[in-house]
């Protein structure tokens, strides 16, 4: 007795769903033969003593085994014990009982079980179709996504070639223009100021205060009795042409400061426009820089995989446990 309880556990362990009867099978044969012996209640085997492999059907008087379990994996192996006496002829009894069942053998029990049996194949074909379409389907997706990726690769690789033109031209045209400034940079002016100061500054002394009462030196000589009034006349000449000299002088170093300035800022902003263009260099070259990157990280993207459909067979044996 407790030897049919414990085989009912072990039994009831590896039980799949919608499992109602099981069988044995070994090397030797089958047990029972056909059918199977019910769970619940449970029947006790009726088979020698000894390793048998186990599967489930949906009633006692089904042959096609269910799935196991696990789905995947190869039906449990037991260990069926010696079972006492009166537990095999309980078991024989019941047995009997079970196969003198009327509905069995009734015109419209197997009628109704064949069309079962049709219909469950007929919805396993459409299943089938169903499950091809969806791997069609999948495989036009991956192609259409493979093609959609070649292209945007070759947009991106025509738009960076583009770029790049535009860059290296950009850069040759700052440069010519760079060039070009500073080939219309006008030569330095000759200093003709350099050696006639000396000369006009030694006349223009004569011009400046003297020590004694701030006088110069042309107007103590113009104020000397001594001096004839004409060598007098020519000094007031002489005066007189060394004050537009004077002027004059003062008039040309104000024009030189100017260029000067003038210089000064035309060298600032030829300096600006070489920084600008520097700049400008750099910043394309960035924008090359991730350019690349970006069509990089584009193809290193790796293609979607397609998701792995179940097997029909196995397919076939899940509608057929849902039935």
């Amino acid at each position: 007795m407790e030897d049919s309880r414990a085989l009912a556990t072990l039994l009831r362990s590896h039980r799949p769903h919608g499992a109602n009867a099981y069988y044995l099978q070994n090397d030797v044969g089958r047990y029972p033969k056909s059918g199977g012996w019910a769970l619940d209640p449970f029947v006790p085997p009726v088979c020698p003593a000894g390793s048998y492999s186990l599967a489930f059907l949906p009633s006692d008087a089904h042959n096609v085994p269910l799935p196991p379990q696990v789905p995947g994996t190869a039906h449990p192996v037991i260990q069926v014990p010696e079972m006492s006496e009166t537990a095999l002829v309980r078991s024989k009894d019941r047995a009997v009982a079970a196969k003198e069942d009327p509905l069995l053998n009734h015109p419209d029990s197997i009628k109704n079980r064949v069309d079962f049996e049709l219909t469950t194949f007929a919805d396993a074909g459409i299943q089938s179709r169903m499950m091809l379409t969806e791997l069609g389907q999948s495989f036009a997706h991956a192609q259409a996504w493979r093609q959609e990726a070649q292209q945007a690769m070759e947009s991106m690789s025509v738009l960076l070639h583009r770029e790049r033109e535009r860059l290296i031209n950009e850069s040759s045209k700052q440069g010519s223009a760079l060039a070009a400034a500073q080939a219309a940079k006008p030569p330095t002016p000759p200093d003709h100021f350099g050696s006639g100061l000396g000369f006009l500054s030694q006349i223009l002394s004569l011009l400046a205060p003297g020590k004694k009462d701030g006088e110069s030196v042309l107007d103590a000589l113009i104020a000397n009795d001594s001096v004839a009034s004409a060598h007098k006349t020519a000094l007031l000449a002489t005066k007189a042409e060394l004050e537009r000299a004077k002027a004059a002088l003062a008039e040309a170093q104000e024009q030189a400061r100017l260029a000067e300035q003038a210089k000064l800022a035309e060298q600032a902003r030829l300096a600006e426009q070489a920084k600008l263009a520097e700049q400008a260099r750099a910043a394309a070259e960035a924008r090359f820089a991730a350019l690349e990157a970006a069509l990089a990280a584009l193809q290193s993207e790796k293609k979607p995989s397609i998701k792995k459909k179940p097997s029909l067979h196995r397919k076939h044996k899940l509608t057929r446990t849902s039935r």
